[in-house]
């Protein structure tokens, strides 16, 4: 709990920052530091600076569900009510 108080307070306290040379030191200095420590490499990674629905489907392997997979899916819910009850409920 300690950390993420420390981490809500170093971000408030860069937001505030109005001069570029400060923020460029303190960015390049966080660089070096991730850099430094091989852990970060693996756990920070770059913001993309486009993402789109398809780039996200590839880089996650998403693999549309087939109608069997959603038919067994629709079995499982074990939905009593007739369709016309459903859709009336809607609709309120």
């Amino acid at each position: 709990m300690q950390s993420e108080l420390q981490k809500y307070q170093l971000i408030q306290t860069i937001t505030k920052i109005e001069n570029d040379w400060v923020l460029q030191q303190i960015s390049a200095f966080l660089q070096k530091l991730m850099q430094q420590n091989s852990a970060w490499g693996h756990i920070v990674k770059p913001l993309r600076k486009k993402t789109t629905l398809e780039g996200l489907k590839t880089s996650q392997n998403y693999q549309k569900p087939t109608q069997q997979e959603i038919d067994l899916a629709i079995q499982g819910l074990a939905i009593e009510e007739p369709i016309g009850e459903l859709l009336m409920q809607l609709s309120k």
